[in-house]
């Protein structure tokens, strides 16, 4: 693939050893997973790839591309099976889970979705249809619903077992770049051009929580096989692990190139294409293994001799460092011991006390691992005396504390 090309999809055959990448050049890549070489290369398109999928029944790789072809290609030997043209400009493609399964879900920049029967050649048009391209689409574990999302904020969910549209979870606001299926969890994940992460529940199909992910356009989401971890990737360049359950961040990763697509290989291996033609790898195996080590600092972060811990992001907004001097200088009054962290830069340290404490703003105050709370909180309750008295009744049976503070 040249160099200046962007990789759009990748898709992997975990049992064939192989992970294929196709972009903007038209080009087919393919990677040996294990010795993560490159093994193989072909041109199958005049126009841009834009979906890939894999169906292990057939042992099948499928391409839809902007031409308005679909490729069937043999997953051992690369050539091309069948052929077939459409007047449209396809884009995502999945497969629909199943044992023997030959269908996919297949969408196009027109906005329509289809479900494509392989094998008797059907293919079923949804009459509901987006009102601007589908840029991305995802398929459920049992293979009964299929999500897709585009422009105009749109995000639909479709019936595949009953092929007909259920509902519009989402219109409205940024292009809707990837969305993922988190059925463990009972939720959907979205991305889009605002660097917003969207969590959506399936069973009333209303929105749960809202946060800002990334510092540009997200182009990408990808969950493990498990479904415990999620990526994302933005044109910030960061590739950002995620916590499925709790919704937080692990660990992040910033890249020489951006960052455009991404897929797991296991569920703790992932292959990061980006807009130069490269795919790298990137392996979490280790860091999540530390983070599970140290699982304290996520559901009892504040470890210190000291029985008042305060911590502080810093920040080069005046009005917000204010609230950060006056929480210390109510602590100077209570003339209490205390000790200071600053977490700034710390991703993961912050997320861990805004989910032990269920408030993502800062500075935070703890008292014996106990969130007491921020500045108007802890001024309030030293001018009442009521910090004093609660130190002093937590130390009557415990060893003297010593002078912590910084």
């Amino acid at each position: 693939m040249s160099r200046n090309q962007s990789i759009w999809v990748l898709e992997s055959a975990i049992i064939q050893r192989k992970l294929f990448a196709a972009g903007a050049a038209g080009t087919l890549v393919v990677y040996d997973t294990e010795s993560r070489a490159e093994t193989y290369r072909r041109h199958i398109s005049t126009g841009w790839i834009n979906g890939l999928t894999y169906l292990e029944s057939s042992r099948t790789l499928v391409a839809s591309t902007s031409r308005g072809s679909l490729v069937l290609l043999d997953v051992d030997s690369l050539t091309e099976k069948v052929s077939i043209t459409a007047n449209y400009w396809f884009n995502a493609i999945k497969v629909v889970p199943s044992g023997d399964s030959q269908r996919c879900v297949v969408t196009s920049a027109e906005g329509s979705v289809f479900v494509w029967d392989i094998a008797s050649g059907e293919f079923f048009e949804f009459p509901s249809k987006h009102t601007d391209q589908v840029w991305s689409c995802s398929v459920s574990e049992n293979g009964t619903l299929a999500t897709t999302c585009g422009g105009n904020g749109e995000l639909g969910l479709w019936s595949i077992s009953e092929k007909q549209f259920v509902s519009w979870i989402g219109r409205g606001g940024y292009t809707i770049t990837s969305v993922a299926f988190l059925c463990k969890h009972g939720r959907l994940v979205s991305v889009d051009m605002g660097g917003l992460l969207t969590v959506w529940r399936l069973d009333d199909q209303h929105m749960q929580s809202r946060i800002v992910a990334h510092d540009a356009r997200i182009w990408n989401i990808a969950t493990s096989p498990n479904q415990q971890l999620f990526v994302t990737v933005g044109a910030d360049r960061r590739v950002v692990l995620w916590d499925a359950r709790d919704i937080r961040i692990l660990h992040e990763v910033k890249l020489k190139n951006i960052p455009t697509s991404c897929t797991f290989l296991t569920n703790y291996i992932v292959a990061i294409g980006d807009r130069s033609g490269h795919v790298a790898f990137l392996d979490f195996d280790l860091e999540c293994k530390r983070i599970s080590d140290q699982s304290v600092s996520v559901g009892n972060p504040v470890i210190d001799k000291c029985g008042i811990v305060v911590f502080i992001d810093k920040s080069p907004n005046d009005f917000l460092e204010q609230y950060s001097k006056r929480l210390i200088c109510a602590l100077e009054r209570s003339q209490l011991p205390y000790m200071i962290r600053y977490i700034t830069g710390d991703l993961l340290l912050k997320q861990s006390l805004s989910h032990f404490s269920g408030c993502p703003l800062f500075p935070q105050l703890y008292l014996d691992n106990r969130f007491l709370g921020g500045s108007e909180v802890v001024a309030e309750m030293v001018e009442a005396g009521a910090l004093q008295r609660l130190y002093h009744a937590t130390r009557i049976n415990s060893k003297a504390m010593p002078n912590c503070k910084l």
